[in-house]
């Protein structure tokens, strides 16, 4: 997949909520996927393929894959699948953010209540919110 179709004038960055950010229930890819669903339903339907996330995100298509069922049982998306009426196989998926992903998550947010990802930093274990480290990991002493 191309850089240009992934980057459009609709896609600015992914903004993940401080009260998801800080869940430790969820993991660091299963907090992107949801932001994507989330930001990708405000401007549109989301019916992103594993392909595409896991261009996007760099993850393989299979983890993609348990990703997405991991939110799904955990009741935080909703999918929908569109069958084609002659092949009767998936013609298109819909993702949504599902009611309890949006009161734990999302409920009452304006930009201001997300934090912007810059940049991470692997080797430290640091993620940088707004050019300031916090880390992500806490180190075993």
């Amino acid at each position: 997949m191309k850089k240009d179709k992934i980057v459009s004038d609709k896609f600015k960055g992914l903004w993940i909520p401080a009260k998801l950010l800080l869940d430790e229930s969820t993991s660091m890819k299963e907090k992107s996927i949801l932001s994507f669903v989330y930001h990708l339903n405000k401007i549109g339907e989301c019916y992103a393929s594993n392909k595409y996330f896991s261009e996007l995100l760099k993850i393989i298509p299979r983890s993609i894959q348990s990703i997405i069922k991991s939110l799904k049982d955990k009741n935080l998306i909703e999918i929908k699948l569109i069958y084609n009426k002659e092949t009767q196989q998936v013609s298109k998926r819909i993702m949504n953010i599902s009611s309890k992903g949006v009161r734990s998550f999302f409920h009452g947010g304006g930009e201001e209540n997300f934090m912007y990802i810059t940049k991470t930093n692997n080797k430290d274990k640091k993620l940088y919110i707004n050019d300031e480290a916090v880390y992500i990991y806490q180190k075993k002493g």
